[in-house]
């Protein structure tokens, strides 16, 4: 019986060995607390952030006891400052739950940390340094403001359509040109501020791109006929590009009104067949 039970209780020690090698290879932050809210391990990863720390000293310590060791430390996220006790109770309260959340850390890193409790009261707490992604996704939404900047300033009429041809958006330069809003143009058909000539060369010239026959639909910069919200035709020249994201596709236009130089070219043709 004796050895049973040691041949058991080193089986028990070899899987626990196999759980922390597993949990050390992770590439994330990993801490274990038992029921009561003590700690019962730190992965390799998450001792590698704070060198300076003794975690073997912290197992069998409270959670809150880490916590208040990161507030001595001066290392608690920038959102507690100036509330470091309500910011701590708090998170004390919430330790377990399953809100994922991102910690901005004074250090500059921004982790999201995920909580899960077991049905035994285990709870593992799994840390991911996503610093690199926020900076991305910092850039990205800086990029689309100054993009955005851009359409809006610009005296270039801009228009995006969705697969169908309808309006998804329209600049300030595209309202002063057709005379609708942008509100009154999304969810349009293009057709809507076309003449019927243009609007049945370009819905032909749609259905066959997106059928994958090739078309003069995309790139080049062409002439073609509109109609503004007083029923006055105008010349533009337009070019066509197309935009593949993830969530689908959609295509931009970038138009120039050219009525105005049309009309003083037919008026000099005019002029000239006079003399």
């Amino acid at each position: 019986a004796r050895h049973q039970l040691a041949q058991a209780k080193a089986q028990v020690e070899r899987e626990q060995m196999l759980l922390h090698a597993a949990v050390d290879a992770l590439p994330v932050g990993v801490e274990r607390y038992d029921p009561q809210g003590r700690l019962m391990l730190v992965n390799r990863l998450y001792r590698s952030w704070y060198p300076d720390v003794d975690y073997d000293a912290l197992i069998g310590r409270t959670f809150e006891d880490g916590v208040r060791l990161s507030q001595r430390l001066g290392r608690l996220p920038v959102e507690a400052a100036g509330q470091e006790e309500a910011w701590i109770a708090e998170r004390v309260a919430s330790h377990g739950q399953e809100t994922p959340r991102v910690m901005h850390l004074p250090d500059g890193r921004d982790v999201l940390v995920h909580e899960s409790r077991t049905a035994e009261g285990i709870v593992v707490t799994v840390r991911q340094d996503v610093s690199a992604l926020t900076r991305q996704e910092a850039r990205l939404a800086a990029s689309q403001a100054h993009l955005e900047a851009l359409i809006q300033t610009t005296g270039a009429a801009i228009v995006t359509m969705d697969r169908r041809g309808h309006f998804l958006s329209a600049n300030p330069a595209a309202e002063a040109l057709f005379g609708y809003t942008e509100a009154e143009l999304a969810g349009q058909p293009g057709h809507r501020v076309l003449t019927p000539a243009t609007a049945e060369l370009l819905a032909d010239e749609l259905r066959r791109h997106l059928r994958g026959d090739p078309t003069s639909l995309i790139g080049a910069r062409r002439e073609l006929q509109a109609i503004n919200s007083e029923g006055r035709q105008l010349d533009l020249w337009v070019a066509l590009s197309e935009v593949r994201t993830a969530s689908g596709q959609f295509f931009v236009g970038v138009m120039t009104d050219i009525t105005e130089q049309r009309r003083v070219e037919a008026d000099l043709r005019a002029a000239n067949e006079r003399l």
